[in-house]
């Protein structure tokens, strides 16, 4: 290749693969030096034929553009929105698409307001862009097309065309034209594998597919060796399903090359938002301080942001945030966190805040911009020098970061904190993943972008019906019939259909090797159809065992981390240990968490919570609930009530609970009534919605406490609620917990994870400690969820508690047993004092609000407070 030739590709992720490509053929052919090609996306290369030409206009990023519509949509006093900054996205969208799809927008219809808001907010837009000189991206197409046609711009001997197809928006089709007038310009095509194995495979539910995924991926590469591969891994939903497939890539593939936590063969495509990283985070952290107050959650965020602090200050911050918890303080100054630290971390507090005293009220960003840069040197962060690269990337990124808020400026004007602070998260929501220095052969990205992207294996997962063609999102402000008519794929269910038919034909024609997989459950239990877009005969995938610990030792070049020097002894009797359903989730997801909260004692740092804590309120309900089914015990007696005689038993026994709660509240009396009213509602809510259940039954035990051990491990457990119900096959026992949080998910009652393994718990135990229980036939989530009330069940009677259930499907003895397996195997495993530690499963473990002490992250609240364990 040399410079006479030019290679352009549809996409920055084909010039990539380009690249690389081309650098192992000349290391294959034994080359140690070579001429790199001049390889280009289509976008880079307009933008690079536009800035080569010394232009007066200014080229406007993505945020400079939204700010620009932002503004003008807030502006217009003829239009009240809620979501103005969702409504200037859409907005900029549909310029960007007129312009690419060569719409004549003097002559778009604009029938309805949306159209004639939207043609208004772009005439005052384009006027402010024309008195400036701005421009947006797709704007240079047609400036570079007019280029190559009067021939002011040169052009190579001959243009290679990757990745296009005859769908290309007319102003892409324009600029082709125009090159292949101008020079020699070939079509290269990605040929289709001359032999192509492509498997349709049916998994359990998506932990078995992102287990199936990254077990096929460790397979591959142990087989591959040194030699090079690409494999490509397609996703739709990405960001959704990103924490579950990179904890399955963590504990499966992370182990095949030694210390792979750190260099990790996987990449994620379009990076993840910067305002993610662990030290882009941590500055965030300090650019939300306020001098005059800020809140528990947001001084707590800034003390336990680790790559603020060297080691010996990061304890010193750890302290002052445990003592202002303790403390209890809701809102605390800035200078007031100083005057409550000590040594060298008060110092340096102490400029912080002489630093944000100063700043002004209002500014350009650019100065705001200054003033979050002078707010961290203040903190003498970074200390340059002593960065590894990872870290000086993310650095560095977060200074950019910074200089496009500068850029700003002339769109925005002087603005409060507040509004900088607003527009810099904006900037800090694009994707950025730091460069590493060896080799990553598995891609991970959506399916559009997967297609025409040549590699070795394709794994397309979730191929539903429902993602595969996905929806189709025609924008509401330019007219649906002129959409149509330019051909843009959303406009029309035919247009919609036609493309993901070639989106899925030209995901299927780069590898020689394809599986494409679809669960047959979601994560609720519903059941999965496949995509009839990858027709052909459906397989049962192989189903892979969750990875225990001694699988994980066997497995890893590097075992996981263990106490070699000082290993964990079996529990013995003197320390008195008791178990409840606690530990067997928490040793599911990681036996070091089992062994740090039910052997040491160690808990996580409470988290501030406005109103009502989780836990208190689960008090009152389950309290309620309690005295509620103490005197109806059966339906026949709920159903007596009348509306009148519900209410006032609901108030008679939630008045002792709500005077024994809230009186530690420091609440106003309006603020009690207001919480007890809500309490009373939901109360009513769910006694509703139990009338409508379909067989007659008896509640038997509530809030009841047993005794036993399990597996060697000494057990206290507490059951909400058992009822007898007589079902047509006769009376059976059914097991209920009271859930009130965001989630209730039976799908964590599957065999091969048992994520939940609370009520599968009670189910094995309880047959045989409480004369009345001899066989357990059911268990139940009673999810107290305001507006949306639910029973989920499994039993051995229906699919349903309500009138619509069927036969189960499943065999309920057969999964008691292995339910009783599992478990009992945790426990045995607990007891002989297995603590193995992978750093993956902090990602989705209760105890998340400690992992700022190790990467700077803060983790989620815990929604389910009150049912964090058994014993009173």
């Amino acid at each position: 290749m040399t410079d006479a030739i030019l290679i352009l590709a549809a996409s920055d992720r084909l010039a990539r693969c380009l690249r690389e490509d081309h650098a192992l053929a000349q290391r294959n052919a034994g080359r140690q030096v070579w001429r790199t090609p001049r390889i280009l996306s289509l976008d880079q290369w307009v933008t690079d034929v536009w800035t080569t030409s010394w232009p007066a206009e200014q080229l406007l990023s993505t945020t400079q553009a939204l700010t620009l519509w932002l503004d003008t949509i807030r502006n217009d006093a003829s239009q009240s929105l809620l979501v103005p900054l969702a409504t200037a996205r859409e907005a900029l969208k549909a310029e960007r698409l007129a312009l690419l799809w060569n719409l004549d927008l003097d002559t778009l219809p604009a029938w309805n307001a949306e159209l004639r808001a939207w043609k208004h907010w772009r005439q005052d837009v384009r006027g402010r862009m024309q008195r400036h000189g701005w421009l947006l991206r797709e704007d240079l197409y047609a400036r570079v097309c007019t280029a190559v046609q009067d021939s002011s711009v040169a052009v190579p001997e001959t243009v290679e065309l990757h990745g296009f197809d005859a769908a290309e928006p007319p102003a892409i089709q324009r600029l082709l034209e125009a090159l292949t007038a101008r020079t020699q310009v070939e079509t290269v095509g990605l040929a289709a594998p001359p032999k192509q194995d492509i498997q349709r495979l049916h998994v359990a539910d998506f932990a078995q597919q992102w287990r199936h995924v990254a077990i096929t991926v460790r397979t591959q590469l142990h087989a591959a060796g040194e030699r090079s591969l690409r494999i490509t891994i397609a996703v739709p939903e990405l960001e959704t399903h990103r924490p579950a497939l990179e904890a399955a890539l963590s504990a499966w593939v992370a182990p095949l090359a030694g210390s792979m936590q750190r260099r990790p063969p996987w990449r994620w495509d379009a990076g993840r938002p910067a305002s993610t990283l662990p030290w882009i985070d941590a500055a965030s952290a300090v650019l939300a301080l306020d001098a005059h107050g800020m809140d528990g959650p947001t001084a707590s965020h800034f003390l336990l942001a680790a790559p603020l602090w060297p080691a010996p200050l990061s304890i010193a911050a750890a302290a002052l945030d445990y003592r202002l918890r303790d403390e209890g303080h809701p809102v605390i100054a800035l200078r007031d966190l100083c005057s409550n630290a000590l040594g060298a971390l008060k110092i340096r507090l102490q400029q912080l805040a002489d630093a944000v005293e100063a700043e002004p009220r209002t500014a350009l960003p650019s100065a705001w911009a200054e003033c979050f840069s002078v707010r961290l040197a203040a903190l003498e962060w970074p200390v340059e020098g002593t960065l590894s690269s990872i870290p000086f990337q993310c650095v560095n990124e977060l200074r950019k970061r910074l200089g496009r808020l500068a850029g700003l400026d002339a769109m925005l004007g002087a603005v409060d904190i507040a509004t900088a602070r607003r527009w810099l998260n904006e900037l800090l929501r694009a994707g950025f993943e730091p460069r590493v220095e060896y080799p990553q052969a598995v891609s991970i990205m959506a399916p559009e972008h997967a297609a025409r992207l040549p590699c070795d294996l394709l794994i397309v997962c979730g191929a539903a019906s429902s993602a595969f063609p996905g929806r189709a999102q025609p924008t509401p402000f330019l007219d649906l019939e002129t959409q149509r008519r330019a051909g843009i794929p959303d406009a029309a269910a035919t247009t919609w259909m036609n493309h993901a038919r070639k989106q899925v034909a030209a995901l299927l024609q780069q590898a020689p090797q394809v599986q494409i997989l679809c669960p047959r459950l979601d994560d609720s239990g519903a059941e999965i159809a496949p995509a009839p877009l990858f027709a052909g005969d459906w397989q049962d995938a192989t189903a892979f065992p969750p990875l225990g610990v001694a699988e994980a030792l066997a497995a890893a070049a590097t075992p996981l981390l263990l106490p070699d020097q000082d290993p964990v002894p079996p529990v013995s009797s003197i320390e008195q240990v008791r178990g409840d359903s606690r530990l067997f989730e928490e040793w599911a997801k990681s036996p070091f968490m089992a062994f740090c909260t039910h052997r040491l004692g160690v808990e996580p740092l409470p988290l501030h919570a406005r109103g009502l804590s989780a836990r208190d309120q689960g008090i009152l309900i389950h309290g309620a609930l309690d005295t509620v089914w103490g005197k109806l015990r059966t339906r026949a007696g709920l159903e007596a009530l009348t509306e009148v005689e519900l209410d006032a038993k609901i108030a008679a026994a939630l008045a002792p609970q709500a005077e024994h709660v809230l009186r530690k509240y420091a609440f106003s009396l309006a603020l009690r009534t207001l919480e007890t009213a809500r309490i009373t509602d939901l109360l009513k809510q769910w006694l509703r919605h139990e009338r409508r259940r379909a067989d007659a039954f008896e509640v038997i035990r509530r809030e009841l406490r047993l005794e036993t051990r399990f597996g060697g491990l000494p057990m206290v457990l507490r059951i909400d609620r058992i009822d007898r119900v007589d079902t047509a096959d006769g009376p059976r026992t059914l097991l209920l917990d009271y859930k009130t949080g965001r989630e209730a998910k039976p799908g964590g009652w599957q065999e091969d994870s048992l994520k939940a393994p609370q009520l599968p718990l009670y189910a094995v135990v309880a047959p045989g400690l409480d004369p009345d229980i001899t066989r357990v036939a059911g268990i139940g989530f009673a999810h107290l969820k305001d507006g949306h009330p639910a029973l989920s069940v499994a039993c051995d009677w229906s699919t349903s508690l309500l009138e619509d259930g069927t036969t189960p499907k499943f065999d309920w003895d057969a999964r008691l047993q292995s339910w009783a397996a599992t478990l009992e195997l945790r426990a045995r495993n607990f007891m002989d004092g297995i603590a193995g530690f992978d750093a993956s499963s902090w990602k989705d473990n209760r105890y998340d609000d400690w992992v700022p002490l190790l990467a700077g992250q803060t983790g989620p609240a815990d929604e389910d407070a009150e049912d964090s364990g058994d014993a009173a």
